[in-house]
């Protein structure tokens, strides 16, 4: 699947989730879609996902009549908003997914040894132990596991 294509799923599907009903996209909404993907090609779903939830999460905060354009997420605004997103930009895209009910993505694990994957997570944990960010990141990241490592000396180990 092109990464135009996988642009307007998450587009469509996030508009769906939000304001339930399908929108049906113009040709100038593809042509915007299309030159935002060329300006910033990254190759990356996860990323391209992350984007397009932090700006619907932007303007569905806004009185917008339940109608998000394209033009909207995918225009030099939202850019220009997603450069200069604050540390905790991750809180609020989950909240928004929680409450429309989307789907958090999941990290691909697929091809990694188990042991890899355990190294992983502890380096993790220990980025930013005992902090207001770390908790956050470890919950994020779904990698909270009490009975292991960092976790017994974490002082959020009681909030998990």
């Amino acid at each position: 699947m092109r990464i135009d294509d996988k642009a307007i799923e998450i587009y469509q599907g996030t508009f769906l989730s939000v304001y339930k009903y399908a929108q049906i996209l113009s040709e100038n909404d593809n042509k915007s879609i299309s030159n935002f993907i060329s300006k910033h090609p990254s190759g990356d779903s996860l990323w391209l996902r992350d984007f397009i939830h932090f700006s619907f999460e932007y303007y569905t905060g806004l009185d917008t009549h339940n109608n998000i354009r394209p033009n909207w997420i995918f225009g030099d605004k939202s850019w220009v908003r997603w450069e200069g997103r604050r540390d905790n930009w991750h809180y609020w895209v989950e909240k928004f997914r929680k409450k429309y009910n989307i789907e958090s993505p999941e990290i691909v694990t697929e091809g990694i040894g188990v042991d890899c994957f355990v190294q992983f997570r502890e380096n993790e944990k220990r980025r930013f132990l005992n902090t207001d960010r770390g908790f956050l990141h470890c919950k994020e990241m779904g990698i909270r596991k009490i009975e292991e490592g960092a976790c017994l000396e974490c002082k959020f180990k009681t909030d998990c």
